[in-house]
């Protein structure tokens, strides 16, 4: 396993001491004063960094209670739904509140020092690779969904010459409420991607990517609904509250909006079905197409299939996408269906670079940065 150890430069000397004690008990730790060099961009390594552990130390001194880079670190994490271990060095003054709740190892008696119980507590942390899902539904509903073949065009791409420079595109896929905690076919982990979704989200403006947004937007009549005969609950009825868009996603103003299951008879499964979809990706200067959102197995995987039959390339982000069912079994059978289509699976938390200003909200230089 491995763990991210967030803390104040002031605090840098118990930081190297935990680092050192939790590596001798085979648990792998990322320190940004061993692991940042010089001429590196923190922001972004230190997101990578967290996406990858499993858990994230927070050295709680005073010096931490006014510490935007700590604070940032944590919130990132929690915002991922990665478990937040805070180690408290001193008990004087408070900590930000949503840090109260949270199981302390508390090293802030002298005499004491809990390095077995912070070990064992790391160590007894469920795999956080696993998703789960509160809705049982879906993964009793998942031996029922059919994987479609890529179809053709609704019109045939015309001949025309490639432009020198190319515009990517960005599908963002149902990040709608009728998916998070609360709707009909709610996933657990659904909340934990808004973080990197908007990070991404944000990068892919910078570069001037085309962003689409798609969205169920279905008919009280549509055939998938079970009251209709179909085999899916009510959800992302036109024009409710649970067909909106999540109030936390970024939304450019120049994003694009395409509707899925529009009418009574549609499958519901591909941003294709709308005739706009192909517009925007026949275009002359449209180059690899980013798939991201909600669900793997469902839309997200129509949508990559469907790209794929147009002729693009099409890479998966499968940092930024959710599955509908917590087997991991058929996550890879699906991510496996994908790339045997000729789509490409990128593990990269953004698969696209800003590589000329930076990471937005992050200065740029050596890496001994003052927290």
């Amino acid at each position: 396993m491995k763990v991210f150890v967030s803390y104040h430069h002031n605090d840098i000397d118990f930081a190297r001491l935990l680092a050192s004690r939790l590596e001798s008990r085979s648990i792998e730790v990322w320190l940004a004063a061993t692991h940042l060099a010089f001429g590196m961009h923190w922001g972004e390594e230190i997101d990578r960094a967290l996406y990858e552990s499993w858990a994230v130390v927070v050295v709680l001194s005073n010096n931490t209670r006014g510490s935007e880079y700590v604070t940032y670190e944590w919130a990132f994490a929690m915002g991922m739904q990665k478990p937040i271990v805070p180690v408290l060095l001193t008990t004087d003054g408070s900590q930000h509140p949503k840090l109260a709740n949270l199981h302390y190892i508390n090293f802030s008696n002298k005499g004491a020092e809990p390095w077995a119980e912070l070990t064992d507590y790391l160590k007894g942390l469920p795999d956080p690779r696993r998703m789960t899902y509160d809705d049982e539904q879906v993964r009793l509903l998942q031996a029922d969904a059919r994987s479609r073949p890529p179809s053709k065009p609704s019109r045939p791409i015309k001949s025309r010459p490639i432009p020198e420079t190319l515009r990517d595109i960005l599908i963002v896929v149902d990040i709608q409420n009728d998916f998070f905690p609360g709707g009909p076919l709610t996933a657990a982990d659904t909340e934990s991607l808004l973080g990197p979704l908007n990070k991404a989200i944000v990068h892919a403006q910078e570069l001037g990517m085309t962003i689409v947004f798609t969205r169920d937007w279905h008919p009280l009549d549509h055939s998938s609904f079970s009251v209709n005969g179909g085999r899916w609950p009510q959800h992302c009825l036109k024009n409710s509250a649970g067909a909106n868009f999540h109030e936390a996603l970024i939304f450019p103003a120049d994003g694009v909006t395409v509707n899925i299951g529009e009418t009574p008879s549609s499958l519901g499964y591909s941003p294709f079905e709308d005739q706009k979809m192909d517009e925007i990706i026949n275009r002359a200067n449209v180059g690899s197409v980013f798939v991201s959102g909600i669900a793997l197995e469902y839309c997200v995987q129509a949508t990559c299939l469907e790209a794929r039959g147009r002729g693009k390339r099409v890479v998966l982000c499968r940092a930024l996408v959710r599955p509908a069912t917590n087997l991991i079994s058929e996550i890879d059978q699906t991510l496996a269906h994908l790339m045997g289509n000729g789509v490409e699976i990128s593990e990269e938390l953004i698969p696209f670079r800003v590589e000329s200003t930076g990471q937005p909200g992050w200065p740029r230089g050596e890496a001994g940065r003052t927290k």
